[in-house]
């Protein structure tokens, strides 16, 4: 199985630099989901996950 196959019918969710921590905490919460991709300019900078809190 490939990764495409898992995320063909998901919603992609990221956060951007300049969101506050809280922002994107609130995010994850609402969408349940235990970590999000950061972006800057639409490339990858780091991953903010639950242990991060």
């Amino acid at each position: 199985m490939l990764i495409r196959d898992l995320l063909k019918n998901q919603v992609t969710v990221s956060a951007e630099m300049h969101q506050t921590v809280l922002e994107v905490a609130a995010m994850m919460v609402n969408r349940n989901i235990g970590a999000v991709p950061v972006l800057q300019g639409g490339q990858l900078v780091g991953i903010f996950s639950e242990r991060d809190l």
